[in-house]
């Protein structure tokens, strides 16, 4: 009975053993994992330029929907017809 329980140890301690060392191998600070996988590590392209000297622009694009915090209804007091509109989409007017 004793021998039995000495050899399911000695597998579990096995089993744990190589699922120990394959994750120690894939840990990225791992020297063992490190030198297998500098042998196969392809070099990554570079685009090198000269130093210029300029101005640091901020720049930020977004993209969305706006919605107006509050909306009101145009409506002309007399009635008639519109035979004219001197201002475009998003031009700027002013009164008169």
């Amino acid at each position: 009975m004793k021998l039995k329980s000495w050899l399911s140890l000695l597998v579990v301690i096995s089993v744990a053993a190589v699922f120990g060392w394959q994750a120690y191998e894939r840990l990225p600070g791992g020297e063992a994992g490190n030198s297998a996988k500098n042998k196969t590590q392809r070099p990554v392209p570079v685009e090198v330029t000269p130093i210029r000297l300029g101005s640091i622009e901020l720049r930020r694009n977004f993209s969305g929907t706006l919605q107006a915090y509050s909306a009101f209804v145009v409506a002309p007091k007399v009635s008639g017809r519109i035979e004219q509109i001197d201002a475009d989409l998003a031009d700027i007017v002013s009164r008169g």
